[in-house]
């Protein structure tokens, strides 16, 4: 298993142990002489990442993104060798990752152990809003990256105050944003209850929602918010039940959404329910729910559902379907996909970077302009553009369960340049 991840080549051990761990320089190697490299975690052969995920706690269930990545290097490694980077050579990615039950503290004290002891070039894909917020003044201090952060939160496009950060997909204030405009496409008479998780992860989309819906004829008329420490969401559901909303908006995680859609069964309410795309997975979320129940549920879509038949003979599906178990990743587990897909973003990304430093990871970030890989949706591209579009990927299809499968609108919806990070208060 991958937490934690503390194996680490021999060459690459020697070579901290002997060089300060401010500066490794590493000589001449297979692919050329007299190479410099003042940046810790990289040399001719190998580029080292670390990654901390909730393995244990409240929101275990996104542990297996941590997974998915790490097999999908791992994959890389066997397969090819490692990743081509854009200077010419192929490096083996090194994935070292921790747990951290999804409490901010310990994210600090793993990034810490990564950036300090495990000697990472950059901390990738840091997991969940409030643990990222907590290591990022760390991580900016010593100056190491934060790519693809696993968070909702707006916050990592903000290249002012994160200037070495970027998110991993859509965030809370596109998603929230999209939601409010297609909703007064279908109903601009709505009246909508919402629920939301109360840290960065749910603010961020439940914010981004009411600013897009204001002065308009959509009401907003009951709001609730939960703790990830709370058994339960019952009596916030039965509270806007009590409001009549023809339409419920969710941003949860798995358990919750879950609790959420099940209650709102159990008392009979019968609103239009839109999720957030934590609460769409179908082996996590709809199936513990009940399929039946979670019928006509709409939210958006981004990547290839690796557990839904309806992709079944895709070939980026195949492959992961086929090499995840292998490299220690649940073949049937959504999260998993994710990561996997995390890991082929990583790819595309190190393609591009010419210059192998923390510096040079950060200039081919900020100025990325990729078709999307293979986990991705078909017309959805990953681009940025500095200092103003900091947002690799700002497009979604909307889509709606059938009861067995999300069924996608027909194009995506594309919102490229319009993500705006929310304004510090």
């Amino acid at each position: 298993m991958h937490h934690p991840r503390r194996v680490r080549r021999a060459v690459a051990g020697l070579l901290a142990l002997a060089l300060a761990p401010a500066t490794l320089i590493i000589g001449a190697g297979a692919a050329g002489a007299g190479s410099d490299y003042p940046d810790p975690g990289i040399s001719d052969e190998e580029i080292v990442l670390g990654g901390i995920y909730p393995f244990s706690g409240s929101v275990s269930a996104f542990g297996a993104q941590g997974h998915g990545a790490a097999a999908f290097f791992e994959y890389m490694n066997e397969t090819n060798g490692g990743i081509e980077f854009g200077d010419g050579l192929t490096r083996r990615v090194e994935f070292i990752t921790y747990d951290t039950a999804y409490e901010p503290q310990r994210g600090v004290e793993e990034a810490r152990r990564l950036v300090e002891q495990d000697e990472v070039f950059a901390l990738f894909n840091v997991f969940g809003s409030p643990v990222a917020a907590a290591v990022a003044p760390y991580a900016h201090e010593e100056g190491v990256p934060m790519p693809f952060v696993s968070s909702s939160s707006d916050q990592w496009g903000d290249g002012e105050r994160w200037p070495l950060a970027t998110p991993f997909s859509i965030v809370g204030s596109t998603e929230g944003s999209v939601f409010g405009g297609w909703l007064l496409e279908e109903n601009p008479d709505a009246t909508v209850a919402i629920l939301y998780q109360n840290d960065d992860f749910g603010k961020g989309t439940y914010e981004a929602f009411v600013r897009s819906v204001e002065g308009t004829t959509i009401e907003i008329v009951g709001d609730e918010s939960f703790q990830t420490t709370d058994a339960t969401v019952d009596s916030q559901i039965t509270n806007l039940a009590a409001t009549g909303a023809d339409t419920f908006f969710m941003i949860a995680t798995p358990k919750y959404a879950a609790q959420a859609l099940t209650k709102i069964h159990e008392l009979g309410w019968e609103p239009l329910r839109i999720t957030q795309t934590s609460g769409s997975n179908i082996a996590s979320v709809l199936e513990p729910v009940g399929l039946d129940i979670a019928e006509g549920l709409v939210s958006l879509g981004w990547y290839k559902e690796v557990t839904d038949e309806i992709w079944a003979d895709d070939p980026a599906v195949i492959e992961f379907r086929e090499n995840a178990e292998k490299y220690g990743a649940d073949p049937n587990d959504p999260f998993a996909g994710s990561g996997w897909l995390v890991g082929q973003m990583a790819a595309a990304l190190f393609a591009t970077m010419e210059t192998p430093t923390r510096d040079g990871l950060m200039e081919a970030m900020l100025d990325w302009d990729a078709d999307g890989v293979g986990l991705m949706l078909p017309g959805i591209r990953l681009h940025t553009e500095s200092p103003d579009d900091r947002y690799p990927m700002e497009g979604a299809y909307m889509m709606t369960f059938d009861g067995e499968h999300w069924v996608l609108g027909d194009e995506p919806v594309i919102v490229e340049g319009q993500t705006q990070p929310t304004p510090l208060s």
